[in-house]
């Protein structure tokens, strides 16, 4: 976006692509992130997360499950720094860094939530007039969601 605006300046041209972009993003979307990093950083500041963290036993199975749940309740995104916090109460094993990971990316499957890409995709048909809801996003991503999540653990 930026080589267009700047290619628009040296040509003089009005940057006609660069506004389409911009009139196309996903704003609900974006909002709907910020919002949930609010929420992250709200639970760090009041304590949830520490709490979370100390009552979290050290297995691989429960950071990984949990994560891939936490995932599809604020995003992936949001979830992953949530997640760095609450690391810090573990012991500092590796494995449940993994773990986390392996929650993070998989539970993007199980629902739309799980990822920006998940939403904007549901978003894309939305607008092409496409019946995929959320139930149908979820009847195909739990299987894989979850057979995944259990063979990456296992595999740790």
């Amino acid at each position: 976006s930026l080589i267009t605006l700047v290619y628009s300046l040296i040509k003089k041209e009005k940057p006609v692509i660069l506004l389409q972009m911009i009139k196309r993003l996903p704003y609900p979307l974006a909002f709907f992130l910020i919002s949930m990093f609010v929420i992250v950083i709200a639970l760090d500041n009041v304590g949830v997360i520490a709490s979370i963290g100390e009552l979290l036993p050290n297995n691989v199975f429960v950071y990984g499950i949990v994560s891939n749940l936490a995932s599809n309740m604020v995003n992936n995104i949001p979830m992953s720094v949530l997640f760095t916090n609450v690391l810090k109460y573990s012991n500092g094993d590796i494995n449940l860094v993994y773990a986390t990971i392996i929650g993070s990316n998989l539970g993007a499957f199980l629902t739309p939530v799980g990822a920006l890409a998940g939403m904007m995709w549901i978003s894309i048909l939305k607008n092409h007039n496409v019946e995929f809801g959320y139930k149908d996003f979820f009847k195909y991503g739990i299987p894989i969601s979850i057979l995944l999540t259990i063979v990456s653990l296992l595999l740790i």
